[in-house]
């Protein structure tokens, strides 16, 4: 499995949280399903299966949720999980995919 990890911005310790999943949406729809999420100490960082790349014609659906439990909705694939800053705060995230 061929990975990419790319930086979201240097403004992406001030994402918000809707931001940020919009971020992770778009690296999918460009690279891949993401692998990993978390921070360099100065950004937000994701890592990315480049070897994987979204189906145009079924575009890929992730959810960012904040949680300190650690829990997905019942039904929903949990793909990765690190600590993000959010609206410049650094929280724990998981990212995972709803059912369909």
């Amino acid at each position: 499995m061929a990975q990419m990890e790319i930086g979201a911005k240097e403004e992406s310790r001030q994402f918000s949280l809707a931001r940020l999943q919009t971020w992770v949406r778009g690296a999918e729809a460009l690279l891949g399903p993401i692998v990993q999420i978390g921070n360099d100490g100065t950004q937000t960082a994701g890592t990315f299966d480049v070897n994987n790349p979204a189906n145009p014609s079924s575009p890929i659906r992730s959810v960012v949720k904040i949680t300190t439990t650690g829990n997905v909705p019942v039904g929903a694939t949990k793909l990765c999980e690190g600590w993000v800053f959010v609206s410049g705060v650094l929280q724990r995230v998981i990212v995972y995919r709803p059912a369909a």
